[in-house]
């Protein structure tokens, strides 16, 4: 490369000169008729070469220095791009080790997090679960001591009315006697019918206030007992009902299982509650109810109040003459074997 730049230098220099005696007269400078270039004109063009050529060493000394303090400069930025390209990617690995060391501690953050909502969860949850367990005992509690309450003010009452009744009678036996001795036949009956009205009246009135106690004290033992019931029971028209799905017993263990849960096998007292039932249970399954006639066939008896069913709604071909439990299927009721295993349902209270 540094001798092609001296050529091309030498043929300007020897093109300028050969301009300038080609055209001396534009130059102002000296006339020469060049009748024999190569030999009238050496010697000058050597003497016009001559300073020229004499600064070729130094101006190759110059180029020599320029070409090193280019290689040197070339060398600094190579260097330096080394540098800088070291130092992008040691950066680049710093970042990388940082966002993975930032995310591992989100990660473990939001673990943590989450182990603490968790467990916050769940104490809450056994907190209510307790509270809920001590309310209902509570409740039950409460229920148990307005029942034994009202068992003995009704015992108390009735022994009380027992008592007067039989003073009642011991003073009129004794009355009687001692009018016996004093009054004529004739006004002893008439005197006997009339205490026989009182008596009778008095009866009336001691059993009319006793039904009317019994359906009170009935009254507030229903209302409390459904407070109490299983959340499980839903409202079905105006009484509360469980349709259990997924458990199949025999009807007399789905009696345990429905009084373990506060309630009884459930007795339908008309069409409203066995359309809302019908809604709510499964299609094509079996359900116990609490209706049997197992003491005499035909006679249709609540096992939960032993008295007579009153609301029946039979599928095609019963009662007929079998004997069994009654059972609900697709909202209609037939008799089937008692160990039958099926789904039942249940009742919140005791009153059909």
């Amino acid at each position: 490369m540094l001798k092609l730049a001296y050529f091309v230098l030498s043929a300007l220099i020897i093109l300028d000169v050969y301009g300038s005696l080609a055209h001396p007269q534009d130059k102002g400078g000296s006339v020469c008729q060049l009748n024999d270039p190569p030999n009238q004109c050496a010697q000058f063009c050597l003497t016009r070469l001559q300073p020229m050529i004499e600064n070729i060493p130094e101006t190759k000394t110059k180029l020599d220095r320029i070409q090193g303090e280019q290689q040197a400069i070339q060398t600094k930025l190579v260097a330096v791009q080394s540098r800088l390209e070291a130092q992008r990617s040691g950066f680049q690995i710093e970042l990388d080790a940082h966002l993975q060391a930032v995310q591992n501690k989100v990660e473990v953050l939001q673990t943590d997090i989450q182990k603490k909502l968790d467990s916050q969860l769940l104490a809450v949850q056994t907190k209510l679960e307790g509270q809920l367990k001590e309310l209902l005992l509570a409740v039950e509690k409460k229920l148990d001591d307005q029942k034994t309450s009202f068992h003995d003010s009704f015992e108390v009452r009735l022994n009380r009315t027992e008592g007067e009744l039989q003073d009642l009678q011991t003073k009129l036996d004794e009355k009687l006697l001692d009018e016996r001795k004093t009054i004529t036949k004739q006004d002893f009956e008439v005197r006997m019918n009339r205490t026989e009205g009182q008596l009778q009246n008095l009866q009336e009135k001691i059993v009319g206030q006793l039904g009317a106690f019994q359906a009170t004290l009935q009254e507030t033992r229903s209302k409390n007992n459904l407070k109490a019931k299983s959340p499980k029971f839903q409202r079905i028209a105006s009484r509360y009902f469980y349709i259990e799905n997924n458990m199949e017993l025999d009807h007399f263990a789905a009696g345990v299982a429905c009084r373990e849960m506060g309630g009884n096998l459930a007795s339908i007292k008309d069409e409203e509650e066995l359309n809302g039932i019908a809604v709510r249970s499964v299609r094509d399954t079996w359900y116990h109810l609490s209706i049997n006639n197992l003491d005499k066939e035909g006679v249709f008896v609540s096992e939960t109040t032993g008295k007579l069913a009153t609301y029946f709604k039979w599928r095609s071909g019963y009662p007929g003459n079998s004997i069994g439990c009654v059972q609900l299927y697709n909202g209609g009721m037939g008799i089937y074997g008692c160990t039958d295993k099926v789904n039942f349902i249940c009742q919140s209270d005791d009153e059909i």
